[in-house]
């Protein structure tokens, strides 16, 4: 699930999301990963103890469920500031939260399964995975182009 909120982030659109979210994970009842774009904010209107809160809350309603990721793509100071905050409260727990400051980041390293082709054409780079599973598959390829002449010449007719 994607989210990219624009203008002010202040606790009526966290607690419209929050609330969204709820209503997702109840009617889909299987985890599904969440990321944020929160590059789009014109300020954050927030405070430590509604966030504190907020963290908490979803730590405590997340206790009994199947591990989900959280990925939040931040660019200013302020959003960093709450977007760790909030990682910080939620750590040891099924939420597990991540920030990226380079959207190529949050792709390149596979965050939501992006595909290594996508990310090598869109960024010119390669994942680790990827490199490994094209090395693999070289490989592979090689060891059956050896082993056809290898068996040709066992089975080649002697006139």
């Amino acid at each position: 699930m994607v989210w990219k909120p624009h203008g002010i982030l202040d606790q009526a659109l966290v607690n419209e999301i929050v609330a969204f979210l709820g209503a997702a994970e109840e009617r889909v009842q299987k985890p599904f990963n969440r990321f944020a774009d929160l590059s789009a904010l014109d300020a954050v209107d927030l405070n430590f103890s509604f966030v504190f809160h907020t963290a908490l809350h979803r730590r405590l309603a997340f206790t009994s469920h199947p591990p989900v990721k959280t990925a939040f793509y931040v660019t200013g100071p302020d959003t960093t500031h709450y977007a760790k905050l909030h990682a910080l409260l939620t750590d040891h727990s099924p939420l597990h939260v991540s920030l990226f400051t380079e959207r190529a980041v949050t792709l390149g390293r596979g965050r939501f399964n992006v595909s290594g082709a996508y990310t090598y054409i869109k960024f010119g780079r390669l994942t680790n995975m990827t490199a490994l599973m094209w090395s693999a598959a070289v490989i592979v390829f090689l060891i059956g182009l050896i082993s056809e002449q290898i068996t040709a010449l066992t089975y080649r007719r002697h006139d």
